[in-house]
């Protein structure tokens, strides 16, 4: 895009820099900290029509021309220019040369339009009070007026607050470009609201009616009578048209109160001088208005690279942190100078509570012996619920210690302390981490490196750089909760272990107690001691196959009910237990004696036969046990196992894995007991539904 070369026209306001944004989403919080960076700024206007364009005014032309080369250099300026002169300023700043050229315009435009209408042959361009009219046919309407080249839009603002030209409040109405205008206008709306939401409209017909009409038809009538508009005759109706805007304002002024002295007239403008100049000063928009609620407001964010401190930290991982923008140069800080203010406001302008607040109404509240600015959260019988809006905490206060503000101004004062989260800190904050945050309020200055807003939300995420350490607030927060979570790891995994030692040592005793003695024992006789968890014929089971590792040969499986495996279960670990405790060996000397015995790497349950062989109880199957134990006494006797035949093996064999038998060990089946012809039970296996 080509540089603009207004220098050498002529038309460059002083100090005054034009900026075309590549796209319109930029905020206007991102473009004013950034050409806050460059020097100082009196003010910056975003048109409404076009986002695209904004202007900043400088307060020194020498700082305006640095920040142009400066501002060419971000990304998010498409062109940085200076700006031409505004209408506001060519009237305060008057330029003869230009003056001239557009005295000299506006005469051209004039002598041209009267040739055109001489040549249109208009026989009735001397009736201006209505007629027959050529030019659209109409009988009782006057001519039709000549558009002008360019009418002077009339400047809009706000009387109520006097922020022109920065544009900041809404209420936007047609005002005078002078201070003393404005107050004219304050006074000739002093019966309404002393701070009126209700924008102010002129009640005079001439001054958006008469007045306008009279500007334009002055022009057209000395066309129509046939005379060159020459200049003396332009200043001459320039001159009546100050008059006439000077008599409409100074009506505005008294056409409220016409029937009043003149003399008190000094003494109002006074009054609403004095009333405007309080409304300025309060940042915060304080208001006394009848029916308009305020609400705290809070301040301007710092911006990125700002000096930050923590005031408060809360137990969710939300911090509270303010500018401290006097602190590098040992000055005060904005902060700190509101929170003197309001103590001192708390000594000089302060008095006990009338009666119980409102909600989101502030009074003063006592905290650690000092009354601070609260905002009313919930109102109780004898206390109410607050936040101190200038340190973000939270607290319960006794009704009566609380005092009301009577400095409107402070106690509406914009916040200057803000709510933010830390990127990459999860909430909430651990016991550790809340510790350490705590230690680091009101001492330690952090770097705001990043801030980033989140939507629908008040709460900003942001980068805290610790210059001292030269490492973030955030990865130092991450690093002590990992650091905390391998210890709490480690101490869990040492609590487990000591736990598993306790239990195997206490089992150990008790294993030891239940040991039988080898001079006081008595061999058990199966019959004797034994009971068994039988099946029923005639009825479902749902059966847990133990061994069929014969089934092939003989058509015999170990099952046992699965109602019964945990106990079943229960017995098998207790075997190995007490088998592998006792060191005595023994060797059974009675056919049918119950004992323990160990066939390969497994203890099991054993009825005694003879010296080759002995069932497995637990398995049902005759083995040669390598080593035998006595019975511990605290072994249970019930046999959980049944032997019996499967009559459909077709169906069974489909469960194998390669034909094998020991694949199905494990598994369960559905199935119905029936007692077989020769006596023993037998089951069906139920096919499972596809």
């Amino acid at each position: 895009m080509p540089r603009f070369n207004a220098e050498s026209a002529g038309n460059v306001q002083p100090g005054r820099v034009m900026i075309v944004l590549k796209e319109t989403c930029v905020p206007d919080d991102v473009i004013r900290d950034i050409v806050d960076k460059q020097g100082e700024v009196k003010s910056m206007h975003r048109p409404a029509n076009n986002q695209q364009l904004c202007f900043i005014q400088y307060a020194d032309p020498d700082t305006a021309a640095r920040a142009i080369e400066e501002l060419r250099t971000f990304p998010l300026f498409k062109a940085v220019d200076p700006a031409l002169k505004s209408e506001r300023y060519q009237e305060n700043h008057p330029n003869d040369q230009n003056q001239k050229k557009q005295q000299n315009k506006q005469f051209n435009q004039n002598r041209n339009d009267g040739r055109n209408n001489y040549n249109n042959n208009n026989n009735n361009f001397r009736r201006n009070d209505g007629g027959f009219n050529n030019r659209n046919g109409d009988m009782d309407s006057p001519p039709r007026q000549a558009p002008m080249e360019t009418q002077q839009e009339v400047p809009l603002g706000c009387w109520y607050c006097a922020k022109m030209p920065n544009f900041e409040c809404q209420r936007m109405v047609p005002i005078s470009f002078s201070n003393k205008m404005i107050l004219q206008q304050a006074v000739a709306s002093r019966n309404a609201s002393t701070i009126s939401s209700t924008p102010y409209t002129p009640s005079s017909p001439e001054y958006s009616g008469n007045n306008q009409q009279q500007q334009r038809q002055q022009p057209q009538q000395n066309r129509f009578n046939g005379n060159d508009y020459n200049q003396q005759q332009q200043q001459q109706q320039y001159g009546q048209r100050n008059n006439q805007q000077q008599n409409v304002q100074n009506r505005l002024a008294n056409g409220q109160r016409q029937n009043s002295q003149q003399n008190g007239s000094d003494q109002q403008v006074s009054e609403a001088a004095t009333k405007l100049q309080r409304m300025k000063l309060n940042k915060a928009g304080s208001s006394s208005s009848p029916g308009r609620k305020m609400i705290l407001e809070p301040g301007r964010f710092p911006p990125e690279g700002a000096r930050v401190k923590i005031t408060t930290s809360l137990q969710s991982g939300c911090l509270y942190i303010y500018h401290n923008n006097g602190g590098q140069h040992g000055g005060q800080s904005d902060f700190q100078a509101l929170i003197n203010r309001l103590h001192q406001a708390a000594d000089n302008e302060s008095r006990p509570l009338a009666g119980a607040p409102k909600v989101d109404d502030v009074v003063f509240a006592p905290y650690q012996g000092m009354f601070y600015r609260a905002k009313v959260l919930a109102v109780k019988e004898t206390k109410i619920d607050v936040q101190f809006p200038d340190f973000g905490n939270l607290e319960t206060v006794a009704l009566k210690e609380c005092r009301e503000i009577l400095n409107e101004e402070l106690k509406w004062a914009k916040y200057l302390s803000f709510p933010v989260m830390l990127d990459g800190v999860e909430g909430p904050l651990t016991k550790e981490q809340k510790q350490m945050v705590e230690q680091l309020e009101f001492e330690e200055e952090f770097e705001l490196v990043a801030a980033e807003t989140v939507p629908d939300s008040e709460v900003r995420q942001v980068v805290l750089k610790r210059e001292r350490q030269n490492v973030t607030l955030n990865m130092a927060l991450v690093e002590l909760k990992e650091k905390e979570a391998r210890q709490r790891r480690l101490r869990e995994e040492q609590r487990a272990a000591k736990e598993r030692l306790e239990k195997a040592e206490k089992q150990k005793q008790e294993v030891a107690a239940k040991i039988p003695d080898p001079d006081t024992y008595k061999p058990l006789i199966f019959d004797d001691v034994a009971t068994a968890k039988q099946l029923t014929a005639d009825k479902r089971y749902t059966l847990c196959i133990i061994d069929a590792s014969e089934v092939l040969e003989s058509k015999l499986i170990s099952v046992i009910a699965a109602e019964h495996a945990p106990q079943y279960g229960d017995v098998v670990a207790d075997c190995e237990r007490f088998g592998l405790a006792d060191p005595n060996e023994y060797q059974p000397k009675m056919q049918g004696e119950l004992c323990l015995g160990r066939y390969k790497a497994d203890w099991s349950r054993v009825l005694y036969d003879d010296e080759e062989n002995s069932l497995l109880l637990d398995v049902g199957t005759l083995v040669t046990p390598d080593e035998f134990r006595r019975f511990p006494a605290g072994l249970s006797c019930t046999v959980y196992n049944n032997e019996v035949f499967v009559e459909n093996m077709p169906l069974l064999e489909q469960m194998m894995k390669d034909g094998k038998p020991e694949s199905i060990h494990g598994n369960t089946v559905d199935a119905w007991v029936a007692v077989s012809d020769n006596g023993s039970l037998g089951i069906r296996i139920i096919p499972k539904a596809n």
